[in-house]
């Protein structure tokens, strides 16, 4: 018997990165970003970075979300970038990642 869990884990990242290349819409994008936390990709934070500058505050806000606890160099530099960001749900994402991280896996370099 197959894993239909496994299954669908698989495609639902394949339909997420597929749509991720070519979406646009804002509610969409913030829902990708959050699916690729709660998919658990492991390399989001490469997928995710071109999205830390976007003009969207909730955008900002899911990718702040969805970079926490991840431990790799670009995910700790984003969420530094939305440390500082003007509006206070992005920045407290982005301090709650900082420091949701394993001191011996990042990489603050």
């Amino acid at each position: 018997m197959r894993d239909t869990g496994q299954i669908f884990h698989s495609e639902s990242i394949e339909i997420v990165l597929a749509m991720l290349e070519t979406e646009i819409e804002t509610i969409v994008l913030e829902s990708l970003a959050y699916a690729l936390c709660h998919l658990r990709v492991q390399n989001r934070s490469l997928l995710l970075i071109r999205l830390i500058t976007h003009l969207d505050p909730t955008i900002r806000e899911a990718v702040a979300f969805s970079l926490a606890g991840q431990n790799d160099a670009t995910a700790v530099k984003g969420l530094i970038a939305l440390s500082k960001d003007s509006i206070a749900k992005v920045r407290s994402w982005a301090i709650y990642g900082l420091g949701s991280h394993d001191d011996e896996k990042h990489a603050f370099n």
